[in-house]
């Protein structure tokens, strides 16, 4: 049985951190399913840890992740527009640059997407951590009506 691409889309500013991008990345390609390709926009990057940081793991990581760097930063609406138009998945994942995906996310979505073909879009619940490495479990709705009013507020998925 094949195993269909999936495009794992992120946006990186300057705000972000290179040790978390660094942790992030290798969350994904670190994940059971291994069929993926990266594509990271920079968006308007200026901060030199950052861009270091980003072209150590191109090298370190050239079958998988594709980086695309702007000159200008235009937001992360436009940047997750123009990794869409690069991706070349059948399937795409999100991920901010400070996520670390359990090592089985990709498979179990993909596992219940191709079980449940009514289904367009999956989401999960979320651990959340501080630099103190306190825990908090976010527990995103599961119905779909709720789902549908959550979103006006926060990003269920």
């Amino acid at each position: 049985m094949s195993k269909e691409l999936v495009s794992v889309l992120m946006s990186v500013y300057d705000g972000d951190n290179s040790l978390f991008i660094r942790e992030s990345v290798e969350s994904i390609v670190n994940q059971s399913y291994d069929n993926i390709e990266i594509i990271l926009v920079g968006d308007g990057l200026t901060k030199l840890d950052l861009i270091h940081e980003i072209e150590k793991l191109q090298k370190e990581y050239t079958t998988v992740l594709n980086y695309f760097p702007q000159d200008v930063n235009k937001g992360l609406a436009a940047c997750m527009n123009k990794t869409i138009s690069l991706a070349k998945g059948v399937f795409i994942a999100r991920m901010d640059a400070d996520d670390i995906m359990d090592i089985y996310r990709l498979e179990k979505q993909l596992t219940f997407l191709k079980k449940n073909p009514q289904v367009d879009i999956v989401g999960s619940w979320i651990l959340e951590f501080n630099h103190q490495m306190e825990e908090r479990l976010v527990k995103f709705p599961l119905n779909h009506d709720v789902l549908k009013n959550t979103f006006g507020k926060r990003n269920p998925v």
